[in-house]
């Protein structure tokens, strides 16, 4: 059977990181957002597709951490979920001092009552089935 998630169009990744003049968190989380990865905008567009991604913030400020995708914990049909975070992590995550501050920020995170759940830009890219089916059951989590 056919992925009808397959075809969903991505543009080119970021060709440069984030600029010099992006000193703060806001003008970083916005530059962010408007310069998304290529697995950023995969995601988004599987979000759109599953008729979800207004209940998303992209490039959200919490805890002092600019987060990837937040979603809150209110769905669109008035329904509530645990709050949680969707990271989709590239290269610059595989190093041994990225996945130790990655594994911090999580546990601050789930402190806070935030799930996280991580990605990588290539599982966005072939794996969308699989991801879609990952962020909708984080939906149905009920607040604990």
């Amino acid at each position: 059977m056919a992925d009808p998630l397959d075809d969903l169009p991505v543009r080119a990744p970021r060709s440069r990181g984030i600029p010099r003049s992006a000193r703060t968190k806001v003008s970083r989380a916005a530059w962010m957002k408007a310069n998304p990865t290529i697995g950023e905008q995969a995601f988004s567009m599987l979000i759109t597709a599953l008729g979800v991604d207004s209940e998303f913030q992209q490039q959200a400020i919490v805890a002092g951490y600019i987060l990837d995708f937040y979603h809150v914990g209110l769905r669109k049909d008035g329904k509530r979920c645990k709050p949680f975070a969707v990271e989709i992590d590239g290269f610059s995550h595989n190093s041994k001092k990225a996945r130790e501050a990655d594994a911090y920020r999580t546990g601050v995170l789930e402190r806070l009552g935030i799930s996280v759940i991580r990605f990588t830009n290539r599982q966005v890219q072939t794996q969308r089935s699989s991801v879609a089916h990952a962020v909708m059951m984080m939906r149905e989590t009920r607040r604990g």
